[in-house]
């Protein structure tokens, strides 16, 4: 998934490293609601169905909850995995957010890393940092003194920009009253869309969307589209070649593509939310460690799962025989046509293939896993 899946690597690893410290506060509630006159000296873990901080935490927040709302202050940093996020408060530290929704209204002094669908930062919020986004839209309508950095399927901005603007994106647009104090980097199919009273004070730089990657540094080379689907086919082969019957078995998993969407749908904020939830304890620290490893191996293996599926609805049945060379045709046909469609010039469409490339390939995985669960004889179920 590229620049998606490492931001999400980091967003895992920035939420679980704060549990460390043992001066901690856990609560578990269905609707928990921090009220105005409370204040909290000690990091607050919180797994709930929604959750309202008014008051004020000192330390670290770290919350799982389908709905969240921090309209009160933050002293150290917060860090959420939840459906829906609102920040009209105060984070004095940074923010780091795995999530469908987020809208800052108030304030946030450190920087705003977000793995999620859609973010806003509304008129009159500020973030004293960069912006780090990895999601289908960002709408920069307030203040940011940093730079904004990411992987974006729209970017708007109206607001104050204070560093630089550099992000791969399938549309951007600087609208009236924008104003960028750096410079604008993107890699894009179109050019950007610049209104009237917008400002731009650095250069303005585009790369077009290629497969050997963009700019002509190493590094630009190193992870290029190309290379990276070149690693995928030799990781691909290398399963196939060590456990045949892994592969087909993930195969025969997907072929129930819609019960697999539901579970991985719910497993990608589930299972990271578990594992901050085991490293609150020293004892489940290491089995959080190895949860976030399995997790994190799983989204990126997804494309080797989804198209190995892909390759065996286009071959015919009948050479369908479970062999390693079968199972290598179908995965190199499959991977190939996923990389095909994120260069086909339609708005989203490489997102949307990442995300279910990802979505299905994670419920693969966790379907896979509870199939090969021993029974109560010791037998593998």
């Amino acid at each position: 998934m590229g620049l998606a899946a490492f931001a999400l690597i980091l967003l895992t690893a920035s939420i679980a490293f704060p549990a460390w410290s043992l001066a901690s506060e856990m609560r578990r509630e269905q609707d928990l609601v921090i009220g105005e006159t409370e204040t909290l000296d000690d990091d607050l873990y919180v797994l709930a169905s929604t959750f309202t901080l008014d008051g004020r935490a000192a330390g670290d927040v770290i919350v799982v909850a389908r709905n969240i709302d921090i309209s009160g202050s933050v002293g150290g940093s917060f860090n959420a995995i939840g459906g829906d996020v609102t920040i009209s408060g105060t984070i004095e530290r940074s923010v780091r957010i795995l999530s469908g929704s987020v809208e800052i209204t108030g304030s946030v002094t450190g920087d705003v890393l977000v793995f999620g669908g859609t973010v806003d930062i509304d008129p009159g919020a500020e973030v004293g940092g960069d912006v780090h986004v990895y999601g289908g839209t960002l709408d920069a309508d307030g203040t940011v003194r940093g730079d904004i950095v990411g992987t974006i399927g729209r970017l708007d901005l109206t607001g104050t920009i204070g560093g630089d603007v550099s992000v791969d994106v399938e549309r951007i647009e600087l609208g009236n009253g924008a104003e960028i104090a750096g410079s604008l980097s993107y890699v894009a199919p179109s050019a950007v869309r610049i209104r009237e009273g917008a400002r731009i004070s650095g250069p303005i730089d585009r790369d077009s969307i290629a497969p050997w990657g963009v700019g002509s540094d190493i590094r630009a080379r190193f992870f290029s589209p190309l290379v990276r689907t070149v690693w995928m086919l030799m990781t691909g082969a290398i399963i196939i070649a060590l456990a045949p019957r892994l592969a087909s078995a993930l195969n025969d998993t997907l072929r129930r593509p819609a019960l697999v969407g539901i579970v991985g749908l719910v497993a990608i904020p589930l299972v990271p939310g578990i594992a901050v939830l085991l490293i609150a304890s020293v004892v489940g620290i290491p089995l959080s460690m190895l949860i976030l490893t399995t997790y994190l191996m799983a989204l990126y293996l997804s494309q080797f799962v989804v198209g190995q599926r892909i390759g065996s609805l286009i071959l015919p049945d009948r050479w369908n025989d479970g062999s390693r060379g079968y199972l290598l045709l179908s995965m190199t046909i499959g991977v190939l046509l996923l990389s095909v469609l994120r260069f086909v010039p339609i708005p989203f469409l490489g997102t949307l293939v990442n995300v279910l490339v990802a979505v299905l390939g994670l419920g693969a995985a966790v379907m896979l896993i509870r199939e090969l669960r021993p029974d109560r004889s010791g037998r593998v179920a």
